[in-house]
């Protein structure tokens, strides 16, 4: 199938109109409108704020000795955009402000040293609508040094209440939080209680028969010796165990 041709009209009604609009007129896809714009060389319709009036404003604040900030903030314009525009049409020249230079101190408020002593210089940076740099380097011209390890207006520190463990605490805990088994987990057939009590003279643990440890193992390991249910009760009772029923 050829491709649709390129409306006559279509160059013209490019450059006012964005490409949602375009397809709208022409009941087109985006990508046939992306191809046409392509082929006709219509370029995508620019948004200029910059009209001689938005200029001339722009000149006036700046010959009244008004930073890039100020400007920005009276005008609605970002900063950025502000000094590009002061380059790209001669806004300028920007007026030597005091403190351009190094040591001059005439910039930096009456009252800053005393908010100094009370205020962090995150919040010394807020209250004066300044950069964290810039309250550096007014500390660094005043001369105003923090001791070390130390932070101005601690906040006191927050005592929460003590947690009730509830059964549905514990549940909720990871695996490796949890608590240890409950006695209840004991192993108590004869055997189990003649291992607790040859623990007394060292360590006992389950194994299987090749004396790899398996606490489900249906062996002993007490030492470098693999045992049965039956040689670890006799082993027990060798030592003055007595299992149920048996009077000492």
């Amino acid at each position: 199938m050829r491709p649709a041709p390129v409306p006559s009209d279509f160059h013209k009604n490019a450059l006012v109109e964005t490409n949602e609009q375009l397809c709208a007129r022409y009941n087109r896809g985006d990508n046939l409108i992306r191809r046409w714009r392509q082929e006709s060389g219509a370029r995508y319709r620019q948004h200029n704020h910059w009209t001689p009036e938005r200029m001339d404003e722009v000149r006036g604040l700046i010959a009244k000795g008004m930073t890039a900030r100020e400007v920005s903030e009276a005008t609605g314009l970002t900063r950025k955009a502000v000094i590009e525009a002061a380059k790209r049409y001669g806004l300028g020249p920007w007026l030597v402000k005091p403190g351009s230079k190094p040591g001059d101190t005439r910039h930096i408020p009456d009252d800053y040293a005393e908010r100094w002593a009370v205020l962090s210089n995150k919040q010394l940076a807020a209250h004066y609508r300044k950069s964290g740099a810039t309250v550096g380097v007014w500390n660094k011209l005043l001369g105003l040094v923090r001791p070390t390890g130390k932070h101005v207006n601690p906040k006191p520190a927050k005592t929460a209440p003590p947690k009730t463990i509830t059964s549905a605490t514990v549940k909720r805990w990871p695996a490796h939080h949890k608590p240890a088994p409950m006695v209840s987990n004991r192993d108590v057939t004869q055997a189990g209680l003649a291992a607790d009590f040859l623990r007394r003279f060292g360590p006992v643990v389950r194994c299987r028969a090749d004396g790899r440890y398996d606490e489900r193992g249906t062996h002993w390991r007490r030492g470098s010796t693999v045992l049965t249910a039956d040689e670890v009760i006799e082993r027990a009772q060798r030592n003055g165990w007595r299992p149920w029923g048996i009077a000492a």
